[in-house]
C-alpha cells in the first residue's frame, strides 16, 4: 500500500495551516536578525514546519498525517517558547 501521494500546489494552497507556514518562512528569510547563528537556525525551523505540513498533507494514512503535523507544531512552538532566541 503506497503511505504517501503527492499533493499538488493547490491541495496545499486550500491548508490554513500551509499558508501560514508558507508566509511564515517568506519572512524568516527577510528577517534582519544580527546573531547568524540565530537567523539560520531561525530559517531552518520555519522551511521545517513548512515541509512537515506539506508532508503530511501528502501522507495516506491518518497517523502519520498526524505524526507529520505533531512535528511541525512542535517545530514552531519550539521556536517561539525558546529563550534561545531572546538577543541580549
Amino acid at each position: 500500500m503506497n503511505r504517501y501521494s503527492v499533493p499538488t500546489t493547490a491541495s496545499l494552497e486550500r491548508l490554513d495551516c500551509y499558508r501560514v507556514a508558507r508566509d511564515f518562512a517568506r519572512l524568516a528569510q527577510r528577517l534582519p536578525i544580527a546573531n547568524q547563528v540565530l537567523r539560520d537556525q531561525f530559517r531552518r525551523a520555519s522551511l521545517s514546519v513548512l515541509t512537515n505540513v506539506a508532508e503530511g498533507a501528502g501522507r495516506v494514512a491518518r497517523a502519520d498525517k498526524r505524526r507529520c503535523y505533531a512535528i511541525a507544531r512542535g517545530e514552531a512552538d519550539l521556536r517561539v517558547n525558546d529563550p534561545v532566541y531572546e538577543e541580549p
